[in-house]
């Protein structure tokens, strides 16, 4: 786990417009797409911090490995949520009632870090490397 603590600089990214449509925000495609993400991962204990930023907007979770917790989707609206360690993998599963489920898997693959977004029927994948 320790791995995927530092930060990261987005390099490439694939299907978000798809992605935030599914999510039911294609009124956000043009401000969420104009810049690139960071991802600040830290920890502090047990307690794991997930920062995402996007040009003026910042996403925060706090969360513990297996605990469900009380998330943010990308319209900033509150759900639950709950992370797992899938081998090299973690694994995110996002809900809500009255919105579809969402499953973020990151992953190690070389020296980047892949975060692969399942909405639905639709994948997004966003790629980082590690400031």
């Amino acid at each position: 786990m320790d791995q995927f603590i530092g930060k990261f600089v987005q390099t490439s990214i694939d299907n978000m417009d798809a992605y935030l449509k599914e999510c039911g925000l294609a009124d956000k495609i043009q401000s969420y797409n104009s810049k690139p993400r960071v991802l600040e991962v830290s920890k502090l204990g047990a307690v794991y911090t997930n920062t995402i930023i996007v040009d003026d907007l910042t996403f925060v979770n706090e969360f513990k490995l297996d605990k469900e917790f009380d998330a943010t989707l990308p319209d900033g609206t509150p759900c639950r949520a709950v992370v797992t360690l899938d081998g090299n993998r973690l694994v995110e599963t996002r809900s809500r009632r009255g919105v579809k489920e969402i499953e973020i898997y990151r992953e190690f693959i070389d020296n980047e870090l892949r975060m692969v977004l399942n909405v639905g029927p639709v994948v997004a994948v966003v790629t980082f490397s590690r400031q």
